[in-house]
């Protein structure tokens, strides 16, 4: 798989709400409400922005990586992913294989294995809707 030619690109934004027990990696997404605000995604049907790389308390300031196409970037799983397949959100911010549904966002495809949830792989990011 072609991995990107360019680094992964960060941002801060403003945590929309408490992510102090989420985990690193776990998917974000930009509020449509208020400016530069940025929410943990809980469906596979939000289109993810990026992922956590800290964890603030609402209000504070957030960290995290934008997923851009090309870029391979770190990410949660929430159970056993295989090599190759392309993977969605999850209701818990980590990755899971997509089952293809309709209106589904897709984040890329997994660019290792993942035995377990909670397993970190890399995702080569090629987003798109199922």
């Amino acid at each position: 798989m072609p991995k990107a030619k360019h680094g992964p690109r960060q941002f801060v934004g403003i945590a929309g709400e408490d992510m102090s027990a989420f985990a690193a990696y776990t998917l974000l997404f930009k509020s449509t409400t208020v400016e530069g605000e940025v929410l943990r995604t809980t469906s596979n049907t939000v289109r993810p922005s990026s992922v956590l790389l800290n964890q603030p308390e609402a209000g504070d300031a957030c960290e995290g990586i934008v997923l851009r196409g090309g870029d391979v970037v770190p990410m949660i799983c929430s159970a056993a992913i295989a090599i190759g397949v392309a993977v969605s959100p999850a209701a818990s911010g980590k990755i899971v294989t997509d089952d293809g549904g309709a209106g589904d966002f897709v984040v890329g495809t997994a660019d290792e294995v993942g035995s377990a949830d909670l397993d970190l792989i890399g995702v080569f990011v090629q987003p798109f809707e199922s």
